[in-house]
């Protein structure tokens, strides 16, 4: 049986009988340890882990030929910021569509769109402070000097501090001031000048 880890041929001291027992010995390997498997290929069948069950009972000893591949931390997070734009997009239209629903007095649908924004505003704080968290691991200096981003961080977590009384409180003037003008702002600045020069740092 013939084992590619990211198209390079691996060799191991140990024989794997079982997928499970493969992956294990790929992951324990030093280049590996920061990693994770985004695909596997066993004989022209292909499965990503994030979306296929892996039948990780699969036993090796027919298997001609079994391709592993893996991203580490660093290379999932610089994929993770195309991800971050996304968000930005998704979010400033809901924005937008929800402050309309406030102008027009639609309360009800309103609300139902903000508990949405809600959640997709903490997807996309918890996704930018993992990102922040990893590259300042690995780019410090970079990171340090990069004021934009601290700045943009406290700003977003300060807008969002100002938007949930402004919510309880029903002031819906308030709440679309800060949604319209602050929370949008924030966002752009994300994606034209955050976004970009974290991207820049792959090439460092």
């Amino acid at each position: 049986m013939s084992i590619f880890v990211n198209n390079n041929e691996f060799e191991s001291d140990t024989t794997p009988n079982k997928l499970s027992e493969l992956i294990d010995i790929v992951l324990n390997k030093n280049e590996f340890s920061n990693s994770v498997i985004t695909q596997l290929e066993v004989d022209g069948n292909t499965y990503d882990p994030r979306v296929d069950d892996i039948p990780m009972e699969l036993a090796l000893s027919d298997a001609s030929k079994v391709s592993i591949f893996t991203k580490n931390n660093l290379e999932l997070t610089f994929e993770a910021l195309d991800s971050c734009s996304e968000y930005i997009d998704i979010l400033t239209e809901n924005i937008m569509e929800l402050v309309t629903l406030y102008k027009q007095d639609k309360v009800e649908e309103a609300n139902v769109l903000f508990s949405d924004l809600v959640d997709i505003l903490d997807l996309y704080i918890q996704l930018i402070s993992r990102i922040h968290s990893t590259l300042k691991t690995n780019f410090k200096k970079q990171v340090e000097n990069a004021s934009i981003l601290q700045e943009l961080e406290i700003h977003l977590l300060s807008v969002i501090k100002a938007i949930l009384p402004a919510k309880e409180n029903d002031d819906i003037i308030m709440l679309s001031d800060l949604l319209e003008y602050e929370l949008v702002d924030n966002l752009t600045q994300w994606k034209i000048k955050a976004i970009p020069l974290m991207k820049q740092m792959q090439n460092n």
